[in-house]
């Protein structure tokens, strides 16, 4: 076995040849990595702001069960100090219902603009509904309706959608002015006993689950989260104006409680929830090895001669600036949060690859990297400083800066010149193959 910092060779004896697929390689190396990542599921784990636990990957996709994932959840906030739900209460306290009234009392001077609203969505409505023949209340069911051009049908929905999410804040406006919310002293919005703390921590981490990992968007994902464990967003319209971010998980336990849900309720409901999930096929637990076989299918070499060196990555490189890896420099990255980097792993920032300005700019990392992070943050814990330098696709800053194929031909042929050689290991004087490579061409 050779190991270079390009990556690893595996050598048999002459006469035989691996009878592997890249589809099967990456497969089994996809299943390699999942089942690295829940050897230790505690690792899987981070804490979101004091608001909940988030995963670092699918729980699904790495073959665990809704019953396991909730019971992560529960371990995790079980083992949490009771300090720790104090300190939270004490912060809601001082600073949540500040920020809560704030938001509510402007939503609340808004009053004439919704009624204005009101006025104009009707209008258009009762306009649309005129020219197509139909009586205010129609139903898609309807026989006018159904042959309706399709264009037609989306513009009267859209009308219709608009003007009854203006009446439901209407709605909502007249049972706000019924029972203020501000009249709530500070400490009733929030409750000090650790198991109702318990219960919002439960409540703000499967948010983080549905829209991370199962592509809902934030506000359903909030909205599930109340449904789920036992209460309707639209009973307690209250929620909306609670940070989710801070503490809308706690004001819903909060609420729960008082309809006499607790914790292990909501645990046996989101098990439930996540299951019915998994059946309607929202679980994608069948992952998409294609960037793996990719890569694989770009740096396998089986056969002695098959050296060929592959560009295609430089192509990729050029066609997507500033959104290449930051880490490997090649495919199409997407934004890297800082905790998910190994700490003293040092990325670039003196090349094209990212954006200059004012601030840390955005820092892309492919797929195959993203899971070598993961596998480094749960099995390495400290680290050497490494820094990981790339080659430029358009020759470097400067013109007389080598372009990357002379250094790619460079290894190709140091690795054929020594096939036929015995040797366990051996080092490429990059240098002066370079210098030789540019005196032929010269």
């Amino acid at each position: 076995m050779l190991i270079y910092p390009e990556g690893v060779w595996y050598l048999i004896e002459k006469g035989k040849e691996p009878k592997v697929t890249v589809q099967n390689l990456a497969r089994h190396l996809q299943n390699k990595i999942d089942r690295m990542s829940v050897s230790d599921t505690s690792k899987l784990l981070q804490e979101a702001k004091g608001v909940g636990f988030k995963f670092t990957q699918n729980p699904f996709a790495l073959g665990m069960s809704a019953k396991e994932v909730v019971n992560l959840w529960e371990n995790r906030i079980m083992d949490s100090k009771d300090k720790s739900f104090q300190d939270k209460y004490e912060k809601m306290v001082s600073e949540s219902p500040k920020k809560c009234f704030s938001g509510y009392k402007k939503w609340m001077k808004e009053s004439e603009k919704r009624l204005a609203a009101e006025a104009k969505a009707q209008k258009n409505l009762e306009k649309a509904l005129q020219q197509s023949g139909l009586p205010s209340d129609f139903t898609e069911a309807d026989e006018v309706f159904l042959k309706l051009p399709e264009k037609k049908k989306e513009s009267i929905r859209k009308k219709h959608n608009e003007y009854e999410k203006i009446r439901k804040e209407i709605s909502m406006e007249n049972g706000f002015a019924s029972a203020p919310l501000w009249e709530s002293e500070p400490e009733n919005l929030f409750s000090s006993d650790l198991n109702v703390l318990r219960a919002g921590k439960l409540v703000g981490s499967l948010p983080y689950l549905l829209i991370e990992h199962l592509g809902f968007d934030s506000e359903t994902a909030w909205n599930l989260a109340a449904e789920q464990a036992g209460i309707s967003c639209t009973d307690y319209p209250e929620l909306m104006f609670f940070d989710r971010q801070s503490d809308r998980g706690f004001r819903t336990a909060v609420i729960l409680d008082k309809n006499g849900i607790d914790f292990n309720t909501i645990t046996e409901r989101y098990t439930a929830f996540l299951a019915s999930l998994c059946e309607t096929g929202n679980d994608p637990a069948e992952k998409d090895n294609t960037e793996i076989s990719d890569y694989i299918s770009a740096h396998l070499r089986q056969k002695y001669g098959n050296m060929q060196t592959d560009r295609n990555i430089l192509k990729k490189y050029m066609e997507s600036n500033h959104k290449q890896c930051c880490h490997c420099g090649g495919g199409y990255g997407s934004k890297l949060d800082k905790g998910n980097i190994p700490q003293k792993i040092k990325l670039q920032y003196f090349s094209n690859r990212l954006k200059g300005g004012s601030g840390d700019p955005v820092r892309n990392a492919c797929e195959i990297c993203r899971q070598n992070f993961l596998i480094e943050k749960l099995f390495h814990e400290t680290y050497e400083n490494h820094y990981y330098l790339h080659l430029f696709a358009d020759g470097g800053e400067y013109s007389s800066h080598a372009e990357p194929g002379i250094f790619l031909d460079a290894l190709k042929n140091g690795i054929m010149a020594l096939q036929s050689t015995d040797c366990r290991s051996f080092f490429i004087q990059h240098g002066k193959l370079v210098r030789e490579y540019l005196e032929e061409k010269i």
